[in-house]
């Protein structure tokens, strides 16, 4: 029997990644910090403290992106990156992917599936990084059954 292949919220290459997940991890902790300070979620969101703590991490990480992270990462791109190597598998693939996933950029996972042959995505309007099977429940496991009784047809 072929095995199959499941990815979730498709990384295209450590340098992609390294540019995309550390500040949106920060931007997560600086807001829950924020709201524990005010006590409140929905105050944090609206708040230019929360806006301007997010525009700084992405001009902070930017900088240390390219100066820093890119040249540690760059060595590992031969052998991370996916897009020059997905098209080797033949068996077929389910791609799950958020749109509001900020840690992986949809683009990638759309770029990735674009590559492949055999493919079923499932791109998601309302979920987050990793979150599908907690906020989707249902439609998550109908998905995943559906696509393991397809591919093992």
């Amino acid at each position: 029997m072929n095995i199959k292949i499941f990815l979730v919220s498709g990384w295209g290459s450590v340098t992609e990644i390294s540019r995309t997940a550390p500040p949106a991890g920060i931007e997560k902790r600086l807001a829950s910090l924020l709201a524990f300070i005010y006590k409140t979620k929905d105050y944090t969101k609206q708040s230019y403290i929360d806006q301007m703590c997010s525009f700084l991490t992405q001009i902070n990480y930017k900088i240390i992106y390219h100066l820093c992270t890119k040249p540690l990462v760059r060595c590992y791109e031969t052998t991370t990156n996916l897009f020059n190597k997905i098209h080797y598998i033949t068996s077929p693939i389910l791609f799950i992917h958020s749109d509001d996933d900020t840690y992986a950029i949809k683009d990638d996972a759309v770029r990735l599936s674009n590559l492949v042959p055999h493919k079923t995505c499932w791109w998601i309007k309302q979920s987050f990084h990793a979150k599908h099977h907690l906020i989707h429940k249902k439609l998550y496991k109908e998905k995943l059954a559906t696509f393991i009784n397809n591919a093992i047809k």
